[in-house]
C-alpha cells in the first residue's frame, strides 16, 4: 500500500506488530531507488537503495512491539531535502536512525514522472500494520490542496 508524496515536506508513519519475517515503511522512487525503516526480529534498520547499491545506514535494538515507524522530509541546508528514517521510542520521541539526501529520489536524478510514492511492506512474514498516516508537514507547500 502506498501514497503519491504531494507535500514537499511529509511526515509518515505506521503502527506495525512484527510476528515474522520483516516490515517496513519506504519512499520510493522506482525498484531500484528507494529509502526504507524496517523492523526485523532483533532491530529496525535504515536502508538506501541507488541503483545497484544498498546500504544499511543505521540501526537500532527493536523496541517492545507494537513498533511506530517514521519517514519524515524536512528542508536541507543546501537545497534539496533530507529524508529522516526512524521510529519512535517508548517516551515517544522520535530516534533518528539515519538522513539521507533527498536529491537521489527526484525526477530530475533518476527520471520518470510520478514521483515518490510512501508506503508499507512485509517480507517473508506476517505483519500487521494498525494504521498509516501521510501528513503534510509545511503549510507553505504550493501543491498543498
Amino acid at each position: 500500500m502506498g501514497c503519491r508524496q504531494q507535500h514537499h515536506l511529509t511526515r509518515a508513519d505506521t503502527l506495525t506488530e512484527l510476528t515474522s519475517g520483516r516490515a517496513g515503511l519506504a519512499v520510493v522512487m522506482d525498484d531500484h531507488t528507494h529509502y526504507r525503516v524496517e523492523v526485523d526480529a532483533e532491530q529496525i534498520s535504515a536502508i538506501v537503495r541507488i541503483g545497484p547499491v544498498e546500504q544499511v545506514l543505521g540501526r537500532a535494538p527493536r523496541p517492545p512491539s507494537p513498533t511506530e515507524l517514521v519517514i519524515e522530509t524536512t528542508a536541507g541546508a543546501l537545497g534539496p531535502d533530507q529524508v529522516r528514517l526512524g521510529f519512535t521510542n517508548e517516551a515517544g520521541d522520535l530516534v533518528e536512525l539515519a538522513r539521507p539526501d533527498g536529491r537521489y529520489l527526484s525526477t530530475e536524478v533518476t527520471t520518470g514522472f510520478i514521483g515518490r510514492v510512501i508506503g508499507v511492506y512485509a517480507s517473508g512474514g506476517t505483519a500487521v500494520f494498525d494504521r498509516f498516516r501521510l501528513t503534510p508537514a509545511d503549510t507553505g507547500d504550493r501543491n498543498a490542496g
